[in-house]
């Protein structure tokens, strides 16, 4: 049980086993998405798919999770359009995917498990702004051939969304190749412009992924934040380590720097009160450049050690 592949795009497409890049709409460009200096970039202007396939020795284990990055790059959509971005396939039918479709004005995504009557079970459509965004998708395996209790579960940046269970997945065989890019169109060809997509990772188990932390080569002296929300909201953070006093009974996020080690001075900035631990975990972004210090004004340990865990930071 490990990690199967982790694709990245730093240079170019070559860690695909093959390509169809349609004369070039298919390509690496920079900056990449997340922790990363390269992405994939699809352009659509036309019917024909393009995607990079990789392919592996035939899966064992009884599950897999696979996770990726999008950011829909203000592409042009009807109504109604969907198109899969995603595949875990097994020769040329694919075994679990996850489509990108635009609804009432909105950009969704939902996960889907192929099933062993040949029909397929999907998780409902879940919103996502027009910003890059973690994608992860743990496929389970029925326990036997009548039981029917296999399952998918469907996380947006590191929140879960969905969990489908009830599902007859055991017979089917299992994967042996994966597919990113513009994969099939649902609907007639109506979509247009350039979509991003990074850091395709599986696991031949259910070993969690996680979204990873946005890297930065800036100096040592300073520290930022970003965050959005799934209604895509956004807030600006102010030079302030007080929590809002609007809002007595939640708590904040406050991170401190210094200048050095043996540094007195030190600054502090502060996003809004933290109602939830669930809107915590909608901070997408955040680059610390050492010596830092994080605490949660008036809020538990507990949740500040997940948010360090699901971003590969140290505990403090």
């Amino acid at each position: 049980m490990a990690e199967i592949f982790d694709i990245k795009h730093e240079v170019d497409l070559s860690e695909y086993t093959s390509t169809v890049t349609d004369s070039g709409d298919l390509s690496q460009s920079a900056p990449g998405l997340a922790s990363t200096s390269g992405k994939m970039q699809a352009l659509i202007d036309d019917a024909t798919l393009i995607y990079g396939e990789k392919t592996f020795t035939q899966f064992t284990s009884d599950s897999f999770r696979y996770r990726f990055y999008i950011d829909p790059n203000a592409i042009s959509m009807n109504a109604g359009d969907e198109f899969v971005i995603a595949q875990i396939r097994k020769d040329t039918g694919w075994r679990s995917e996850v489509t990108l479709a635009f609804a009432s004005g909105v950009y969704k995504v939902r996960a889907g498990l192929r099933n062993d009557a040949s029909g397929s079970d999907f998780t409902s459509y879940y919103t996502i702004t027009d910003a890059s965004h973690c994608v992860e998708v743990l496929c389970v395996r029925a326990s036997s051939n009548v039981a029917n209790d296999a399952e998918i579960t469907l996380w947006l940046d590191d929140v879960q969304q969905e969990n489908l269970g009830g599902i007859d997945w055991y017979d089917l065989s299992k994967p042996n190749n994966a597919r990113l890019g513009v994969l099939q169109f649902l609907v007639a060809v109506s979509t247009s412009g350039t979509i991003y997509l990074d850091e395709y990772v599986l696991r031949d188990d259910s070993t969690q992924i996680g979204c990873t932390v946005s890297s930065s080569s800036s100096s040592s002296s300073s520290s930022s934040l970003s965050s959005s929300s799934s209604s895509s909201s956004s807030s600006s953070s102010s030079s302030s380590s007080s929590s809002n006093s609007s809002s007595s009974s939640s708590s904040s996020l406050s991170i401190s720097t210094s200048t050095s080690s043996s540094s007195s001075s030190s600054s502090s900035i502060s996003i809004p009160p933290i109602k939830d631990t669930l809107n915590l975990m909608y901070i997408e972004q955040v680059t610390f450049r050492a010596p830092y210090s994080l605490s949660l004004v008036g809020g538990d340990d507990d949740r500040l050690s997940i948010f360090l865990k699901q971003r590969g930071l140290p505990s403090i």
